[in-house]
């Protein structure tokens, strides 16, 4: 009950009692007029008119005085959603696909949500989202022959169609339940490549699509197709996980390997198996019959200049020289500097290329891929804590191209790749937030995220935390002086209001979820598993404690 109901119930329930006193004084006068009790008066009544009166002046006059607060979004995604391809036709006209979670606030998966396509018309100024009628099946890839004519594939099968811009999409039959992650459409003949060795054709243009019998693919996860001409053309794949070998190389054993790659030069009729490597290959890019790249996690690039005869792997190298040469700083968990994934590439002419990958990063070369490929943006040496993982490039000039990703990221560049904007507002999932003052203040979340605020929360800058856990909770003692702790123990420290963190050892793996200091010396840790660490030094030790529970 509010505070107003609650007053208002209380005085009608005083004005009641009192009415009844009074009529039943006045029956009772009339009645028993030889009562020794005295008789109600006209003071009495006026009496309790003022009384009633002074409580419905207080009541109002409360009600003028109660202060009101109201809530305002001062940051929110535009896209509550991983977008995981993005396709442009022009300078102008563009697509990107994705998923529906939470798309529609409180709407998920088992609500049918409808997956993402969203769509621009003036080069990513805006963007507008289309119906793409598919259901709880996230769309991994999209693709225009024209400004009229598009396909988009995804999970559980899907493959949609347009011919009117994206305005209606239609559902292609597939016969397959499987997902599928690429496609390739030439002007009669293209391709479909998805789980479990699924292959698909058309020989129409792209209106039907039938399944292909190629036994040598067995029961590996298909990531990527790409054709040079109707006979020639290349596969690439990852074992799946529940055929016995792991998608990621660091959990593969020591005798299979994760990444296939195969070719035709028949059209499709036969293929055979040029490469096998340790690293799981996502995605490939050829500029002709005889130069191509491939890229896959732990930084994999892998290119060949004879048609895929052999096979050069180009960023091998050791944390000792990613340290020395690239200046790259020590970053948190044992994983090395260079092991980030690449998910996407994309070539403008046989000189300028882009890849995409985790950590926000964004590769370019400007020498055909042989040389060195630079850092643009994110990954190890320029890691922004608030980088998303990008999953899609697509470049329609050597100047103008689109990088996507997760939690709605679209990035834009004009100038090959020197600076990035943000053509969208992502959608970070943050966990706690900590105010130091009336206008200072911290939030922490999702893959590494630190946001800090000087304005009073109009503005949130990210800052570096140098690591890509997720964080269960941030507190500080002073405007410069805090901590956040997070997944596989992690705890960092800022003395500078977080210009700089530091990791501090905390004996402990388990997830971190809540922290609370009471000066800037003694605090303590919680997490999973009834995990309590304690210090009484500001965090260069810590100590556990028995919670007598492991929940």
């Amino acid at each position: 009950m509010s505070a107003k109901s609650f007053f208002n119930g209380y005085q009608f329930s005083v004005i009641s009692y009192q009415l009844k006193r009074y009529l039943r004084y006045a029956h009772n006068t009339q009645l028993l007029q030889n009562d020794n009790r005295p008789p109600i008066t006209n003071n009495y009544l006026i009496l309790l008119l003022i009384g009633i009166l002074f409580i419905a002046g207080c009541e109002n006059r409360a009600s003028k005085e109660q202060i009101r607060y109201e809530w305002k979004t001062v940051m929110e995604g535009d896209w509550s959603s991983h977008l995981y391809d993005v396709h442009f036709i022009s300078e102008t006209q563009g697509w990107a696909v994705g998923n529906a979670v939470d798309i529609i606030p409180g709407q998920d998966f088992t609500e049918e949500a409808e997956s993402l396509i969203i769509h621009t018309n003036n080069g990513g100024q805006t963007w507008h989202r289309q119906r793409s009628s598919v259901f709880d099946k996230p769309l991994r890839k999209v693709y225009f022959r024209s400004a009229s004519e598009g396909w988009c594939t995804g999970e559980s099968g899907t493959v949609i169609h347009t011919t009117d811009g994206g305005k209606t999409w239609s559902h292609i039959k597939t016969g397959t339940e499987n997902n599928l992650h690429d496609l390739f459409i030439g002007e009669t003949t293209g391709w479909v490549v998805g789980d479990w060795g699924t292959l698909l054709k058309t020989t129409d243009g792209g209106k039907t699509f039938t399944r292909v019998d190629a036994g040598v693919f067995g029961r590996k996860s298909l990531k990527g197709v790409h054709f040079v001409n109707a006979h020639l053309g290349w596969v690439i794949t990852y074992n799946t996980p529940t055929s016995g070998t792991s998608t990621g190389a660091s959990q593969t054993p020591n005798n299979v390997n994760s990444g296939y790659i195969y070719r035709t030069t028949d059209g499709g009729q036969s293929w055979e198996e040029q490469f096998t490597t340790a690293q799981a290959l996502f995605n490939l890019h050829f500029i002709d019959e005889q130069t191509g790249w491939i890229v896959g996690d732990r930084r994999s690039v892998f290119v060949t200049t004879n048609s895929g005869q052999t096979w050069e792997f180009i960023t091998d190298g050791s944390n000792q020289r990613h340290k020395s040469s690239y200046g790259q700083p020590e970053y948190l968990g044992n994983e090395p500097l260079h092991t980030f994934t690449l998910y996407d590439i994309d070539f403008t002419d046989s000189q300028n290329g882009w890849i995409v990958g985790d950590l926000g990063v964004i590769l370019h070369t400007a020498s055909g891929g042989k040389g060195k490929w630079k850092h643009q943006r994110g990954g190890p040496r320029f890691h922004n804590s608030a980088d998303a993982v990008l999953l899609g490039v697509d470049f329609v000039s050597k100047r103008l191209g689109w990088a996507v990703g997760e939690n709605g990221t679209i990035l834009h560049t004009r100038n090959g790749g020197v600076t990035w904007e943000s053509q969208s507002s992502p959608s970070h999932l943050l966990v706690d937030v900590c105010a130091v003052s009336a206008k200072e203040g911290y939030v922490v979340g999702d893959r590494g995220a630190i946001l800090r605020t000087e304005d009073g929360g109009a503005v949130w800058d990210a800052q570096d935390s140098r690591t890509t856990e997720c964080f269960g909770a941030t507190h500080f003692v002073s405007p410069e002086k805090g901590w956040a702790v997070a997944e596989a123990g992690v705890v960092l420290h800022t003395t500078n209001g977080g210009s700089v963190w530091q990791r501090q050892e905390s004996g402990t793996a388990q997830e971190l979820l809540a922290v609370f200091f009471v000066d800037e010396e003694t605090g303590w840790c919680v997490g999973s598993a009834g995990e309590i660490i304690h210090t009484d030094d500001g965090g260069q030790t810590w100590q556990r404690q028995e919670s007598g529970t492991t929940w």
